[in-house]
């Protein structure tokens, strides 16, 4: 008997089960959401088992083993999917590789030369020979297009530029005519 009246209402009052169904429905409704739906739908299979202890599986643990496997496996479909779409899409690449170049500061980066470098499976999807990879990568350690962004080693030189920037600085009068204002 679940009540002190005597009577069942038909059904358990286990935490643990109503965790996993939350979680699986959170799950499948953010399989969109990579981050949100594959730690959610994990931890609802966690709680479903953990949920059966010495009984048989509740119904609500079923229903969270189902909607978290299903919101996990949707969000790598759509994930895959779309990481697929964009490597066979030039016009999706093409965009790709300019906003490297201006976030890397490098004008000469190729997108496809650095994916067929990294993964070779990809030459033949991209359309790339193994004459047009070009032998100073990133993936393969040359860092020559990085050391352009690194600071200046040598003090002196970093001195210099110091000097030469605050000879440029223009320096402002407060309103009193007393001291400098920068």
């Amino acid at each position: 008997m679940d009540t002190e009246y005597g009577y069942s209402y038909g059904y358990s009052r286990n935490p643990m089960a109503t965790a996993a169904v939350v979680l699986g429905v959170i799950s499948l409704f953010t399989c969109l959401i990579f981050y949100i739906s594959i730690p959610c739908g994990a931890m609802a299979l966690l709680f479903a088992i953990l949920s059966r202890g010495k009984e048989p599986m509740p119904g609500k643990s079923r229903t969270g083993i189902v909607c978290g496997t299903v919101g996990m496996l949707l969000s790598a479909a759509i994930t895959l999917f779309s990481v697929w779409t964009v490597l066979t899409n030039s016009q999706m690449r093409t965009y790709m590789e300019r906003y490297l170049q201006y976030y890397l500061g490098d004008s000469s980066f190729d997108l496809d030369q650095e994916l067929a470098t990294m993964f070779p499976a990809l030459k033949d999807v991209l359309g790339i020979d193994d004459s047009e990879i070009n032998e100073s990568s990133p993936a393969d350690g040359s860092d020559s297009h990085i050391k352009e962004l690194l600071p200046a080693d040598d003090a002196e030189e970093k001195n210099k530029t110091d000097d030469a920037v605050r000879d440029n600085t223009p320096s402002r009068q407060l309103p009193s005519g007393k001291g400098d204002f920068i």
